[in-house]
């Protein structure tokens, strides 16, 4: 038994190596050729082939719809970083790296069998929302592994339906600095309940077509239709 299980752990690590789509990485994607040139341009002349090919480190990302993310792992891609996206004990949406800490397996490839907690599909490696390895499923409650794996966790934040990950080493930076908050007033929107007449005219009584501003869009459509009409006459 022992032997057709060592058999089938360097087949699917033979498999991991040659095809590289998930899991370990030889290096990563985002690094420059060793002369400066990516892009096609002259690192000397042009300081935009400065700007690395997959994007700038140390910033907040938009990275999926907070829906997207249910009961099974997700496998996505951020500057080059393959990750897996699932939910933690709190049913928050937790990022980690997709390559298992321990053989360097595809988390994404395997599932939540416990919530709160993504399992590998190769030895069973479950690891919590900090990256932490709470459970060791091959090897059972007294395996060692439990406590000394540890997978790269990346910073979220859900903010209006949409996951956001810090794709930097440091400490994240106030997400505020980086995701534009939602404008709170002088929203243009249709009145509610109100007569055709009343859009037609501007006299909606809602305080949105009533800003200086929404009131000067509406009188400047109406010239535009007069415009029209003497046009078509």
């Amino acid at each position: 038994m022992g032997a057709y299980l060592r058999f089938s752990e360097r087949r699917i690590e033979k498999a991991l190596e040659r095809d590289k789509t998930k899991g370990m990485r030889e290096r990563p994607l985002w690094e420059a050729a060793p002369d400066g040139s990516y892009q096609g341009l002259d690192p000397t002349k042009d300081r935009r082939a400065l700007i690395p090919p997959l994007g700038l480190r140390e910033y907040w990302y938009p990275a999926l719809p907070d829906r997207k993310v249910g009961r099974k792992p997700v496998f996505w891609v951020m500057l080059g970083d393959e990750l897996v996206f699932f939910r933690d004990k709190q049913g928050q949406v937790a990022a980690l790296s997709d390559v298992c800490p321990h053989r360097g397996a595809s988390l994404s490839e395997g599932d939540c069998f416990y919530r709160g907690f993504v399992s590998c599909p190769y030895h069973g490696a479950t690891l919590d929302g900090s990256g932490d390895c709470v459970a060791f499923i091959t090897e059972g409650p007294d395996s060692k592994m439990v406590g000394n794996l540890h997978a790269r966790v990346y910073p979220t934040r859900t903010l209006r339906g949409w996951v956001f990950v810090w794709m930097g080493e440091g400490e994240p930076a106030p997400i505020e600095e980086d995701v534009p908050q939602r404008p709170a007033q002088h929203v243009l929107r249709p009145p509610k309940l109100v007569d055709s007449a009343q859009v037609r005219h501007g006299l909606s009584s809602d305080p949105a077509w009533s800003a200086p501003e929404n009131r000067e869009r509406a009188q400047s459509g109406r010239r535009r239709a007069r415009q029209r009409e003497l046009l078509r006459s």
